[in-house]
């Protein structure tokens, strides 16, 4: 009972920390990177907030299995002057193409409409309605906290 109520408090009592290694982000782009992540909601796609390792580290992480937000300043290498993107409340996502014909694997979805870029990391399970809640409920801090910098189409 009270590692429930903890739970709540704390992310839960028994969880593993997520390993999270993010790409490196330029120090200029570190501000708006964190100011984003300080602004993320509560619960992603109805999963509460896991702690992520190492201490410090620009990242967020929820559930178990962990959907993992970072930033990056870098589009995929899949993506190309041709690619399309999914507009979300405002917001442009790029799903490698690879990843949207496998409808059951792990998916990772950049928002390359703003700066810097919010890279978001769904596994298999979540999808696909754990995919479309999480687009969503990033677009308002990505708007609020990232500059935007052009259309993603």
């Amino acid at each position: 009972m009270l590692c429930s109520l903890a739970a709540s408090l704390l992310a839960g009592c028994s969880a593993d920390p997520v390993r999270v290694d993010p790409p490196p982000l330029p120090a200029d782009l570190e501000p708006a990177c964190r100011a984003f992540l300080d602004d993320l909601p509560p619960t992603l796609a109805e999963e509460e907030p896991a702690e992520v390792e190492p201490t410090g580290v620009l990242a967020a992480a929820y559930g178990d299995p962990a959907i993992v937000v970072t930033c990056t300043d870098a589009a995929p290498p899949e993506f190309d002057r041709f690619s399309a993107c999914d507009q979300v409340n405002q917001v442009g996502w790029f799903v490698p193409e690879s990843q949207v014909d496998e409808p059951e694997g792990d998916v990772e979805v950049y928002a390359l409409s703003h700066s810097p870029i919010v890279r978001l990391e769904v596994p298999g399970e979540y999808r696909p309605n754990g995919v479309a809640a999480a687009l969503a409920e990033l677009a308002e801090p990505i708007r609020a906290h990232l500059t935007q910098i052009g259309p993603c189409l």
